[in-house]
C-alpha cells in the first residue's frame, strides 16, 4: 500500500527575501521555528541568493570593462 503524493509547498520570492532579512536579524534556527519552515530550507534559500549577487555582480564587471 502506498501513502498519497504530498505536494511541495512553494514559497514567494517576496516570502523568502523577508525570511531571509528575518535570519539574518534573529538567526536561522529562531527563524525557521517562527516560520514553521525548515533551517535546511533558510541555508538553501541564502546560499541561492548569494549565488545570484554574484553571478550578477561578474556579469556587470564583463559588461563594464571595455574589450580591446
Amino acid at each position: 500500500m502506498t501513502s498519497p503524493k504530498k505536494t511541495r509547498k512553494t514559497y514567494s520570492a517576496e516570502f523568502k527575501e523577508e525570511a531571509l532579512k528575518l535570519a539574518t536579524k534573529a538567526g536561522i534556527a529562531q527563524a525557521a521555528r517562527e516560520l514553521t519552515v525548515y533551517e535546511s530550507q533558510l541555508y538553501a534559500w541564502r546560499n541561492a541568493a548569494q549565488k545570484k549577487a554574484s553571478t550578477s555582480e561578474s556579469r556587470e564587471c564583463q559588461v563594464k570593462t571595455p574589450v580591446g
